[in-house]
């Protein structure tokens, strides 16, 4: 998918805030990807197939030049599966409210596999706001981005497995700015992509832990963050 550039120049205080938002823009918009958390299915995510948990929810936290924390609702069946989800980013004293949808698809050869490919698109809203040389500034983000995840089961005994993982997403979008004046300025994001690996540890048929590094790209200013995601779900019956 290919976003637009940027349409104007933004002003300094705008670029101020711009700065500051592109370190928590980063870690708020990591769960695009399924190696972070458990909103994608089953192996592509090191988690336990949705067709055997059929809801799951989750909490994810990640710290790196910024920090977030985010929880939410998991679910799927066989092919499909979608996830809702919400958190908050700090920066230093700032702070955003990150907001969530996760729609994808898992594919494998078998139809008990050990492998598994899944694409997936978001769609994102990040609120936050800063001040800049004594002016206040509003940001509105809309994002959208596509990754495709990948995972196979390297130990399963039982109820125990361990599960590697990988993934590569883009986003993109646009950003709004109000000012404490009245003005206000959109501008397009710059699209950048985001490369994760973890590994998914399933303790027991319900939960599962799954530590990642992610590494952002082509993204100025952003350092690797990692994170580790914290997973229950109600086990299908029989």
């Amino acid at each position: 998918m290919t976003f637009g550039a940027a349409t104007f120049r933004t002003s300094n205080r705008a670029d101020s805030i711009t700065r500051m938002r592109t370190k928590s823009w980063i870690c708020s918009t990591l769960l695009l990807i399924s190696g972070v958390g458990a909103a994608a299915a089953q192996m592509c995510s090191g988690e336990a197939s949705f067709s055997r948990v059929p809801a799951r929810f989750f909490a994810t936290m990640a710290f790196g030049s910024s920090s977030f924390y985010h929880g939410g609702l998991a679910f799927g069946r066989s092919r499909l599966f979608a996830a809702l989800e919400a958190g908050m980013t700090t920066y230093q004293q700032n702070e955003s409210w990150d907001y969530r949808i996760n729609l994808g698809a898992q594919f494998a050869r078998r139809v008990d596999p050990k492998a598994q490919v899944c694409p997936q698109v978001l769609f994102s809203l990040t609120t936050g706001a800063g001040d800049v040389s004594g002016l206040t500034i509003n940001y509105r983000e809309n994002l959208i981005g596509a990754g495709v995840d990948a995972g196979f089961v390297l130990y399963e005994k039982g109820d125990a497995r361990i599960i590697p993982n990988a993934s590569l997403g883009l986003l993109g979008g646009r950003i709004k700015y109000t000012y404490s004046t009245g003005t206000k300025r959109t501008q397009d994001a710059d699209a950048y992509g985001l490369l994760t690996t973890g590994i998914g540890f399933g303790l027991n048929k319900q939960l599962t832990i799954s530590p990642t590094v992610t590494v952002p790209l082509g993204r100025g200013g952003a350092s690797t963050l990692y994170g580790v995601t914290f997973s229950i779900g109600k086990v299908q019956e029989d």
